[in-house]
């Protein structure tokens, strides 16, 4: 077995050699309570050749190039977009990095999105997430002018949004980025 650390806000991959499995170990807080930090989560990474992503399912990604060089990975493809400002970033970034994070999925293509005191409006409805950690107050909790999730792309968010690197602030992730479903 091989582990390699990839960021601080990525994963530890730890690559199983002879099955084919891909495990990846969490290395931030940023899905808690869902996943804890240290802890080892499996990646179907054919989990999406016959079907696309659902809603709240949580995926292993590529995140773009920008996010995963940029302090805090801040790095929206639309520069009005993402942080500071009052949307979340509806364009992703150029091309894929070899970083890989760890985020669910709260947005799907052509989706209305904006984000209110932490809760995610989708389509104009409060988003039910009962995994979602409060999250009232920041700058980050709050983008209250909606973008559309552009085709083939997914926005994803972390469960703990206070302390979360995700489509917010890089933008939607192409599905091309997927490497798969992970497996808690």
């Amino acid at each position: 077995m091989r582990a390699k650390a990839i960021s601080a806000v990525g994963l530890a991959a730890v690559c199983l050699t002879g099955c084919g499995a891909t495990s990846y170990k969490v290395p931030s807080p940023s899905m808690e309570p869902t996943l804890k930090v240290g802890q080892v989560v499996n990646v179907d990474d054919g989990a999406f050749s016959a079907r696309s992503p659902q809603l709240g399912e949580i995926i292993v990604f590529r995140a773009s190039d920008q996010a995963a060089s940029a302090s805090g990975g801040s790095e929206c493809g639309n520069p009005s977009q993402g942080q500071p400002g009052d949307q979340v970033c509806g364009v992703p970034g150029a091309g894929p990095s070899k970083v890989a994070f760890i985020k669910r999925i709260v947005g799907l293509p052509g989706d209305r999105l904006a984000m209110v005191g932490g809760r995610v409006i989708r389509n104009g409805r409060p988003l039910r997430e009962p995994y979602a950690q409060s999250c009232t107050g920041a700058p980050v909790c709050s983008f209250p002018k909606p973008i559309t999730v552009p085709a083939q792309t997914y926005f994803v968010l972390g469960d703990n949004r206070t302390a979360s690197v995700d489509s917010r602030f890089f933008g939607p992730v192409p599905r091309a980025w997927i490497v798969g479903l992970a497996k808690p």
